[in-house]
């Protein structure tokens, strides 16, 4: 109930009521006319992160990849070349290395959670309901 009156506050310059608000396809998502949202607290949007990076690997930039590991750029090169059936290795060396929390904290410090959750323009929101706080990302 506190997310749909997160993203209602969110949205309160759009005239947005409460009856306006459906639930989405998951227990996170919230749609508003023809748009998704993903709403989520602290310990959510970081778990919500983290899934995305660890099953999205592949796409990340080879100096990157290279830069959080140590190891040499080529690898990386040769893996991300190989799209998604590239993902569990480079998966297995990140976790190898430098370990996947601390690579998950690093790429979200790079690029913001928003980069990895706001699926439609890379923005984060964010709402304090009764104290807590809610991040809002528009997923469509």
């Amino acid at each position: 109930m506190n997310g749909k009156i997160a993203l209602m506050n969110y949205l309160k310059e759009e005239g947005v009521s409460e009856k306006e608000i459906r639930e989405g396809h998951d227990p996170q998502t919230l749609k508003v006319w023809d748009k998704e949202y993903m709403v989520l607290n602290e310990h959510e949007r970081y778990k919500k992160a983290k899934e995305y990076i660890q099953e999205t690997l592949w796409a990340f930039i080879p100096s990157f990849l290279a830069e959080e590991t140590g190891l040499p750029e080529e690898v990386f090169h040769a893996l991300t070349e190989k799209c998604e059936s590239g993902n569990d290795a480079i998966l297995a060396l990140v976790e190898k290395t430098c370990g996947l929390d601390a690579f998950v904290k690093t790429a979200i410090e790079a690029d913001g959670y928003g980069h990895f959750l706001a699926f439609y323009d890379g923005e984060e929101g964010e709402v304090t309901v009764e104290g807590e706080d809610y991040f809002i990302y528009r997923i469509n």
